[in-house]
């Protein structure tokens, strides 16, 4: 009985294109081969019948981090032929940084404080401030903005591009809100009740709307520090 072989690569067709998923208990040269061997035999049947359009390739490399060289050799190899597009390279493993980074973001930070005129606080994630935000202060966040006091600075949530964000305070009279790519600097400000906290957040028509703090668990249902009970 001969021995058996090993398979490192599959190729698969769907609707969207082809996934060549790479076994990551294979060395990267093994991989390498393999793959050549497996197109070789993919073009042969293609042979007859080029496609006469390009076909999107999705690369998936399972638990294996590609540096970007790897990656570059890859996505050579598949293109060489010229009827084939790599449109992405997946894989279950990022980088240490990279986590960081994205635990950052999706993050709480939390100060007592009054960010005075002059002075910016700015966080990756959420930023919840126990205190005031003067005039001329700013505060800043790549998520929502809860300000436990009163907001009479500039407020900047979503700094990042996100305008599912929000921004609420107990005393709402800021000089300035935007959320994501959407500015408001015309406020008209009326007596407000201080027992009820007021927000901002984008409609569907990409305009902020103001309201009580209640409407967000309608309109943003998935806010994490109210789930968290802060």
């Amino acid at each position: 009985m001969g021995k058996k072989t090993v398979q490192h690569v599959m190729i698969k067709g769907s609707k969207q294109g082809l996934t060549i998923v790479i076994d990551d208990t294979a060395s990267f040269s093994e991989a390498l081969r393999d793959l050549d061997e497996k197109l070789s035999i993919h073009n042969q049947h293609l042979a007859n019948n080029e496609p006469t359009s390009s076909i999107h390739v999705t690369i998936h490399t399972g638990n294996r981090y590609l540096a970007d060289e790897q990656a570059a050799r890859l996505i050579e190899l598949v293109e060489k032929k010229g009827y084939m597009t790599v449109k992405n390279v997946e894989s279950n493993v990022i980088l240490l940084e990279e986590s960081k980074r994205m635990a950052e973001e999706v993050a709480v930070t939390k100060e007592m404080k009054i960010v005075r005129s002059g002075q910016v606080l700015e966080a990756k994630g959420d930023l919840l401030l126990v205190g005031d935000v003067n005039p001329g202060g700013t505060v800043k966040a790549g998520g929502n903005i809860f300000v436990m006091g009163t907001l009479r600075g500039r407020a900047e949530a979503g700094i990042y591009g996100n305008k599912d964000c929000v921004v609420s305070a107990s005393v709402f009279k800021p000089a300035l809100i935007t959320i994501g790519d959407i500015l408001y600097n015309s406020f008209d400000h009326h007596e407000q009740d201080d027992q009820m906290m007021a927000c901002a957040y984008v409609d569907q028509s990409n305009e902020i709307i103001f309201d009580r703090l209640q409407v967000l668990s309608k309109v943003r249902p998935n806010i994490s520090l109210f789930e968290e009970g802060v």
